[in-house]
């Protein structure tokens, strides 16, 4: 289910917030980074891989409590990072989540 929510109703809703910052007179829009914690580290990773105008993504413990037992997601999660071409900070706060993406 949580594969399911991160990349379809959540994400969309992620994208649609950071669309509706950009539109706001007081932001700087070459100036935006996306951050989240845990599943909002999940979609922090996967809005920075679909929008190319963020300028930074920082994603602290992105699925770090299914890591282990979601395969899939792992796979989402990696994939992601490949493809994000801004600069990216990931705390996983625990070692056996370091990877090499």
């Amino acid at each position: 289910m949580q594969l399911v929510l991160v990349t379809t109703d959540h994400l969309d809703d992620a994208k649609a917030g950071l669309s509706f910052v950009r539109t706001l007179p007081y932001v700087d829009v070459h100036r935006i980074a996306v951050a989240g914690h845990s599943f909002g580290g999940q979609l922090t990773l996967l809005v920075a891989e679909r929008d190319s105008t963020a300028r930074a993504a920082v994603a602290f413990a992105p699925a770090a409590a299914s890591w282990d037992g979601s395969a899939e997601l792992r796979e989402q999660m990696l994939a992601a990072v490949r493809k994000i071409n801004v600069p990216v900070y990931v705390s996983s706060g625990c070692e056996r989540l370091l990877v090499d993406a």
